[in-house]
């Protein structure tokens, strides 16, 4: 009977879960797709099929989804995308009153990059390379 019993629990124990990594992040971007309006749809889409232009065919950003994950995909590429390792998150001193401008003076995490690629997105005559990747990084905030 207590071997049974320990069978049960171990059958029945808790497991870790990885509730914000890869899943959650294209179910977001699956959701969001399903809710924006259709000539956004065909301009997000238009957009991404130039995904080729970031020259990372291990890392796709074919679909919403994939673009999702795009920047956790690139972080191991080492040097080349090494720069936006800190657009991932933002330190905040609880102790202090909250300040989003001190808390990011060199605009290297995670609230200005919003605003930055916001604007990149927005910016017709850039470069679709450009705009391809600010799409990427806005899809998948926030971050975990």
């Amino acid at each position: 009977m207590i071997r049974l019993l320990l069978a049960l629990c171990a059958l029945f124990a808790a497991a870790p879960a990885a509730a914000y990594w890869d899943y959650s992040h294209r179910l977001v971007a699956s959701i969001a797709m399903d809710q924006v309006q259709p000539q956004t749809r065909a301009k997000i889409r238009a957009l991404l099929r130039e995904g080729w232009r970031l020259e990372t065919p291990e890392c796709p950003t074919a679909t919403l989804e994939d673009a999702s994950v795009w920047a956790d995909c690139i972080k191991p590429m080492g040097d080349r995308f090494s720069y936006q390792s800190s657009w991932h998150y933002q330190n905040v001193d609880i102790c202090k009153p909250f300040s989003l401008r001190e808390a990011c003076k060199d605009g290297n995490c995670v609230s200005a990059q919003i605003e930055r690629n916001a604007r990149l997105l927005a910016d017709t005559n850039l470069p679709k390379r450009d705009r391809v990747m600010a799409l990427a990084y806005l899809t998948q905030r926030p971050e975990r």
